[in-house]
């Protein structure tokens, strides 16, 4: 190994969003680097417990999921609308740019070689730029345009052409720029840097996507400075044990579908989802373990356990029948990992491209949106996926793929050759 480095993770965000950084970081401890990790307070213990630094940043992981633009844009679809209403979350996170920044440099002061920021901490590019620090973009999900595929921010969840998908990157960079222009640029300029006149960009630098190529293939006009190395697994949960409720369950009946909605929160929103999944496990004849998640799932059916708190999907996964789920980056990938068949309820942005993924690799009989969903159609979707062997049996040849990568050995790598 080269001399060790310290290597400064910038990973705001909810479970979801911060679950990869932390699992990569866990990594580079390992392989002799120190590492901290800037993350919002509620992430701290498992931080400091995994012998990580812990840098605090502004803001609350929950609380942001449940605001009033969050939740209008989880229940705005796909589409224009959904692109609207993305553009308001992005001008309210613009506006803690400040704030964030200072957290950001503040840890940075106490000592960095290499900065790693993820996408909601890509303010940190602007600190690094300022303090000369060399920065890795490492991203859950694709930003570079091409003609493949069209950007996961608008919530589209199939490709509209070639012409169709390079305009849209055109637009939503122009539109993004508009919304953070006036407080990127005024951050810039407390930093000592000149304005951005366009989205901030690290073009000629190495980019690094934590996904799997067999989930989403690298597309053929992308430059060959950017890489997709595959997802970057959280630590593993090492003090992490099944209760003797759970593992009962498990044993008192056929595989269950695993069902999970993660930080998706919002108003009443918890009676609501309850109600259509115990619905639909009824009508599929299909017993079901709900995960409360932040929207606070719950129901009473003899047939469903309802699980609090943390899980090991690792675990848990692999024994499932199939598994519902919001269609977050990094729970596609641990479902694509475990190799059971899912079905996607997508809420926002990229949820809908992964969705459409999942089904267009073979994994899922096809996603049930948000604004859609009723019990009758996940159940039918459940009844697909688990009475057709086929999905199963792509599942397991996905799954051995992907187990063969290793993102975070990609990442590692990287931060080794940084002089």
């Amino acid at each position: 190994m080269t001399q060790p480095k310290k290597v400064l993770i910038v990973a705001p965000g909810g479970r979801g969003d911060f679950g990869p950084y932390h699992g990569m970081g866990v990594r580079l401890a390992k392989a002799g680097h120190q590492v901290g990790i800037v993350a919002f307070e509620q992430w701290r213990d498992m931080i400091e417990s995994a012998g990580m630094e812990f840098h605090p940043v502004v803001g609350d992981a929950k609380e942001s999921q449940a605001s009033e633009d969050m939740t209008r844009w989880q229940e705005s679809g796909s589409g224009v609308k959904s692109a609207v209403q993305g553009t308001k979350v992005l001008r309210g996170y613009a506006a803690t740019v400040h704030h964030t920044a200072q957290d950001i440099l503040a840890a940075a002061k106490k000592g960095a070689d290499v900065m790693i920021p993820s996408m909601f901490g890509a303010v940190g590019f602007h600190v690094a730029e300022a303090l000369g620090m060399p920065a890795i973009p490492a991203f859950v999900g694709p930003t570079e345009p091409t003609r493949e595929f069209p950007p996961l921010g608008v919530g589209l969840g199939r490709s509209i052409g070639g012409w169709g998908n390079k305009a849209l990157y055109e637009v939503l960079g122009v539109v993004s720029h508009l919304a953070s222009k006036g407080s990127i640029n005024k951050l810039r300029a407390e930093l000592g840097l000149g304005p951005v006149k366009r989205k901030y960009d690290s073009t000629g630098a190495n980019v690094y996507y934590g996904y799997s190529p067999e989930l989403l293939p690298r597309p053929k006009d992308w430059p060959e400075h950017v890489k997709v190395v595959g997802y970057w697994w959280p630590a593993p949960a090492e003090y992490w044990q099944p209760s003797a409720e759970l593992t009962d369950f498990l044993a008192a009946g056929p595989p269950p579908v695993f069902i999970s909605f993660g930080s998706m929160s919002g108003e009443g929103r918890g009676e609501l989802l309850s109600g259509i999944v115990t619905e639909a496990l009824r009508k599929a004849g299909l017993r079901g373990i709900v995960q409360a998640g932040w929207a606070g799932l719950s129901t009473d059916s003899e047939d469903v356990l309802t699980v609090s708190g943390e899980l090991d999907y690792n675990w848990l996964l692999p024994q499932a029948a199939a598994a519902v789920h919001h269609g977050g980056a990094g729970t596609t990938g641990a479902v694509t990992r475990s190799g059971v068949p899912q079905v996607v309820v997508p809420m926002i942005a990229d949820a809908h491209f992964w969705g459409n993924q999942v089904t267009k690799v073979g994994l899922s009989p096809g996603a049930v949106s948000f604004e859609k969903l009723t019990a009758d159609l996940l159940g039918d979707a459940l009844h697909a996926a688990v009475s057709n062997p086929a999905y199963r049996e792509r599942a397991g040849e996905v799954a051995a793929k992907v187990a063969e990568e290793d993102g975070s050995g990609r990442i590692i790598e990287a931060v080794e050759q940084v002089g």
